[in-house]
């Protein structure tokens, strides 16, 4: 059958504009986003690492070899764009609705730019580069309740972060600051714990036509609910304000189904919800310089402003709202669109431990990178643009590594690398050259060499990789082989950074 959700979208848009409407669904369930981009496309952008492809290449090959019969064949990039969406390029469109990322949810460091190779490839092919619209879905929430906030949860592997729905949410705000013409709906109030199917579909595709209604055809309408504008520390309050995006901000009533406080197990559907009060706003945490969260009392003092308090929290940094797997959380507008989750901080997802001073290391946020030069660079220190793993001139160079680099963070092709093959006994050699920041001094690059984009990747300093500096202002390194020995040669850097 049809999309429930394409239907839904699809008849809001009919009977608002009283004009016929044709969608085309295309839609594989379980799958990447890697796979409905053109292969060539993901190595020709900034997407991620060569390495990450070359993965799945390889394991698509491996099971072919050994099941050639078997259907494998999705399971690699670029295969659903070839099979379902290259076909009906030749078709007039007017834009695309997404609503993917369960595959994908724990790439939060790079969906955004993922999403961004994508949509440039789709206009391309549909319209020959243009703007068509395209708006996507945050993926519904999933998992039980946390009773607590999630103050100190990794964020390495899938099974350890408590956070990871509200850090992938992050990744679809960015790649709508990062694709032109591109918006984003939220289902924060959408999801069901025991079931990443949820049952609300019409939700979605109502809400997605209302964006589209707004944006697209320009109808006055209601795209969207309260998104975080700005926040101060007023004693020992934290004032929020918000483009509601609508009318005033308001709690609701409701239930939200399938998750309880105490879980029992997770797939105990018997579960009777939690429930919130329209007499209680639900969803908030503060927290102070110890970083440690507490659930705030919240409460609507105009129509766009909210106050936070707790006991614990005499002068408050951060806020957060709607920050967990499966947040219990009830702000809406007056229109019933529901409240955008968001952050004020950007601390890792890791355990914090305050030190005595924490001003003696010039990075009173631990956020990584050193005040002063977040200050320079940015005029502020940890916050907006400036996260360490954002990439506030869009070069595909993080904040992080452009500290490491020594480059500008707001210039973008401020790429501190560069090649050259350079002449040695007669025979002319791949070389490498970065510039470092003597600032971050602990920091370590490992070079690799490759004949093949999809490896083995060598990092032997005997036989392959030959370090000609390694100071504090440079690092050149020069492949053993001769230009020429192979069809073809490449060579990259692993770049890590631990402090100071």
């Amino acid at each position: 059958g049809f999309s429930i959700v394409g239907y839904t979208f699809g008849y809001k848009l009919a009977t608002s504009l009283n004009v016929p409407i044709g969608l085309i669904g295309t839609y594989y369930g379980g799958t990447l986003i890697e796979y409905w981009t053109q292969a060539e496309a993901i190595y020709a952008h900034h997407a991620t690492t060569p390495s990450t492809y070359s993965s799945y290449l390889a394991n698509y090959e491996s099971r072919l070899t050994n099941n050639p019969t078997s259907a494998a064949g999705i399971n690699r990039p670029g295969s659903l764009y070839n099979s379902i969406i290259a076909p009906i390029t030749p078709m007039a469109v007017k834009g695309f609705i997404w609503y993917q990322g369960e595959g994908n949810k724990f790439d939060v460091a790079t969906y955004d730019l993922k999403l961004d190779v994508m949509v440039r490839q789709f206009r391309q092919a549909f319209s020959g580069g243009g703007n068509m619209p395209f708006i996507m879905t945050q993926i519904a929430p999933l998992l039980q309740h946390a009773g607590n906030p999630t103050t100190n949860y990794p964020d390495i592997r899938p099974t350890d972060s408590a956070t990871s729905t509200p850090r992938f949410w992050e990744s679809y705000e960015r790649a709508t600051a990062l694709i032109p013409n591109s918006y984003c709906i939220n289902l924060s109030d959408g999801g069901e714990a025991y079931d990443i199917h949820p049952n609300n579909k019409p939700l979605a595709g109502n809400r997605l036509a209302a964006m589209a209604l707004n944006k697209v055809y320009g109808l006055n309408v209601v795209a969207h609910g309260p998104r975080y504008q700005s926040w101060s520390a007023v004693g020992n309050k934290a004032v929020v304000v918000f483009n509601t995006g609508g009318g005033a901000l308001e709690a609701r009533t409701m239930i939200l189904n399938g998750h309880t406080d105490v879980p029992t197990h997770l797939y105990d559907t018997t579960s009777p919800g939690i429930s919130m009060s329209a007499s209680s706003l639900q969803g908030f945490e503060i927290a102070g310089a110890d970083r440690v969260f507490y659930r705030a009392n919240a409460v609507i003092t105009a129509s766009n402003t909210i106050e936070l308090t707790h006991p614990s929290v005499p002068a408050p940094v951060a806020v957060r709202y709607a920050w967990s797997n499966y947040p219990a959380c009830n702000l809406y507008n007056a229109e019933g669109f529901s409240a955008y989750s968001f952050r004020t901080d950007n601390w890792a997802a890791t355990s914090f431990v305050p030190t005595a001073n924490p001003a003696i290391a010039d990075d009173y946020n631990q956020n990584g990178i050193k005040d002063t030069w977040e200050i320079t660079n940015f005029g502020n220190a940890a916050v907006g643009l400036n996260l360490p793993h954002s990439d506030a001139d869009g070069d595909a160079v993080a904040n992080i590594m452009e500290f490491v680099l020594g480059t500008n963070p707001l210039t973008a092709n401020s790429s501190a690398v560069s090649s050259q093959l350079a002449e040695l006994s007669n025979s002319k050699h791949l070389t490498l050259r970065v510039s470092k920041n003597a600032e971050a001094s602990q920091h370590s690059i490992t070079p690799q060499v490759s004949n093949s984009l999809s490896g083995p990747w060598s990092s032997d300093l005997l036989t392959d990789l030959e370090i000609i500096s390694n100071d504090s202002s440079l690092f050149e390194v020069r492949d053993r082989m001769p230009a020429g020995s192979f069809p073809t040669r490449f060579m990259r850097l692993n770049v890590t950074f631990d402090g100071y």
